[in-house]
């Protein structure tokens, strides 16, 4: 419960607390706030309704990273809050993101990682790093799928330390 209202108060805040203070996974001192920015292919937990499907091996050096920052901090409490990119419906990537939100919790979770020091929310198309305005003025679709990718992401804030 104290994760949940620690999410909800993030939350509300401005999201300019989010873009503050990076932290590296091998620092030592964090500050509620803090965030890290990840890229995580896809995290679903169980059967694969969409494709492309993939699955742990995927993302094993992001997971690997994850839990060794975890097993390191042990005090540090942390939410995941997963953006989709912009294309498809506000539902669909609300719905997806949500998906892939639990899917990472309960594939931490299985890594070894204690269900009360995490938590996680799917955002959808929420704080796009670049707008389709923005995406559709660039030249190549390599370029434009690269801007995509980016909307694509995981960030990691420390809710406690």
């Amino acid at each position: 419960m104290r994760i949940l209202l620690s999410v909800f108060i993030l939350l509300t805040c401005s999201h300019s607390l989010f873009a503050q203070n990076e932290f590296t996974f091998n620092d030592t001192v964090f500050h509620v706030g803090q965030k890290k920015t990840v890229h995580i292919a896809n995290a679903y937990d169980g059967p694969c309704t969409v494709s492309p499907c993939y699955d742990l091996g995927d993302n094993k050096k992001v997971y690997d990273s994850i839990v060794a920052f975890l097993n390191q901090n042990k005090t540090l409490r942390v939410a995941f809050f997963w953006y989709s990119d912009l294309r498809g419906s506000d539902e669909y990537n609300l719905y997806q993101s949500n998906i892939m939100a639990k899917g990472l919790i309960s594939i931490l979770m299985k890594l070894g990682i204690e269900e009360y020091r995490i938590s996680s929310i799917g955002m959808g198309e929420a704080f796009p790093v670049m707008t389709n305005e923005q995406i559709e003025k660039l030249k190549t679709d390599d370029e434009k799928f690269s801007a995509h990718s980016k909307n694509r992401r995981v960030e990691i804030i420390i809710l406690s330390d």
